[in-house]
């Protein structure tokens, strides 16, 4: 076990300086990690574009119809009402790329690919400014990025790699803001609202992250506990919700909102939260599926079968164990941390909140938006790790058993073969 150095107070260490404190070595680490990613996911994006010819094939991921869309140099093809964000950043990409020849198809992949690229930077430079050494943040990355939901709906034409950058940033930008908070406690709150919308208009859920800022933001000593919880959460939480909501209003207000309540009467329900056979599913793809692939191929669901597959192969179960390991120790170190506990217990807020709502929302293709959470669990585990030396090659030894458990299984023929199964 590393030792644990000594480590200025939370508002010093995350704030001081901000981008401007960061070295070249963060920086030419930072390339490195998105010019790795950029072309890793060029590749296999472009693979599955290819080789995908039907919805719901991959954890329910509209991928087919998605692509054939963007091929055809429809930008709008995610849908404002959906994902604004992920409609504004592929054409801001795609469009001038077709303008200059490329053919549509390659500026959506390169559009794709990019912004996840940009995700991880944004995320690296998160965890330096917290006050992690370059080699430890650099494998949390890669390891975040390494569990099973997470590489493979960013592997395919689908909107959560945009969602991740927008979390990515959001964050970041939360934590450049937070260090003003004492001084500027209003401005804060409505810039951190602000960011907090980012993410929002890629996927509305992803508003999450504005959770992060109470445990970001510094403790002013003028303002009252209730006074306190206005500023630095309720105002914020606001703010990201109303703008989150903005296209949505703006294509959808005249027509009712009906296309939104449709959805909800196809895919929520209240009786998911007393459901067993729901718990059940729910509780493993959120907890374990999200981590470690079950099978040798991708499925559109899993259920307690699945689990039966995973614990009977030695590599998955050390796979997932010692993640999920180096995740409680991370959480719980961070906890006894007086520095960090409110950083983590805000993150751990934001995923609970999404374990409520996607338990009430379509619980049956969690999968899909498992990156997510898996995002928000490392964020919190991540302060855990500021100062121990030995955080590089724990997460490098969970990158490398991720990456060797979920590369393949997207790869493998039958994941995009319409007679295996790939739901209904």
């Amino acid at each position: 076990m590393g030792a644990l150095t000594t480590a200025p107070m939370a508002e010093d260490l995350i704030g001081s300086g901000g981008l401007r404190r960061l070295g070249v070595r963060t920086w030419v680490f930072a390339g490195l990690l998105a010019a790795l990613l950029f072309g890793f996911f060029l590749f296999r994006i472009g693979v599955t574009s290819e080789a995908i010819h039907r919805d719901n094939c991959i954890l329910g991921a509209d991928v087919d119809s998605y692509f054939r869309r963007l091929s055809s140099g429809h930008w709008g093809a995610f849908r404002i009402r959906k994902h604004a964000l992920a409609v504004v950043s592929t054409a801001a990409i795609g469009w001038p790329l077709t303008e200059m020849g490329v053919p549509a198809a390659t500026a959506a992949v390169i559009a794709l690919a990019a912004f996840i690229a940009i995700g991880a930077l944004a995320f690296f430079l998160f965890l330096r400014l917290l006050g992690l050494e370059c080699i430890g943040a650099f494998f949390i990355v890669l390891a975040t990025i390494s569990t099973f939901g997470s590489l493979t709906i960013f592997s395919v034409v689908e909107t959560y790699g945009f969602t991740f950058s927008a979390m990515a940033a959001a964050m970041l930008a939360l934590i450049l803001i937070g260090p003003h908070s004492k001084k500027h406690p209003m401005l804060c709150a409505i810039s951190a609202g602000i960011a907090g919308a980012i993410p929002g208009t890629a996927n509305l859920p992803a508003l999450s992250c504005v959770l992060l800022y109470p445990g970001l933001a510094n403790r002013s000593g003028h303002y009252k506990p209730r006074q306190r919880f206005i500023v630095v959460f309720a105002l914020p939480l606001a703010i990201s919700t109303a703008l989150s909501l903005l296209p949505m209003i703006y294509t959808d207000v005249a027509a009712a909102f009906a296309w939104q309540r449709e959805y909800l009467d196809q895919l929520a329900s209240f009786a998911n939260f007393v459901s067993p056979g729901v718990l059940g599913d729910y509780l493993l793809s959120f907890w374990v599926f999200a981590f470690v692939s079950p099978f040798d191929m991708v499925q559109h669901r899993y259920g307690w079968q699945a689990a039966i597959a995973l614990g009977s192969s030695a590599l998955r179960v050390a796979g997932y164990l010692m993640t999920a390991l180096a995740l409680c120790f991370g959480i719980l170190s961070a906890l006894s941390d007086s520095r960090f506990r409110s950083l983590t217990l805000s993150a751990l807020v934001a995923v609970g909140s999404l374990f409520v709502f996607y338990l009430y929302f379509n619980p049956a293709e969690a999968m899909l938006y498992s990156s997510q959470w898996i995002f928000l669990l490392f964020t919190a585990a991540a302060p855990g790790y500021v100062g121990r030396r030995f955080s590089g090659p724990l997460f490098a030894a969970c990158f490398v058993s991720l990456a060797l458990i979920n590369y393949s299984p997207l790869m493998d023929s039958r994941s995009s073969d319409p007679s295996a199964y790939c739901g209904p």
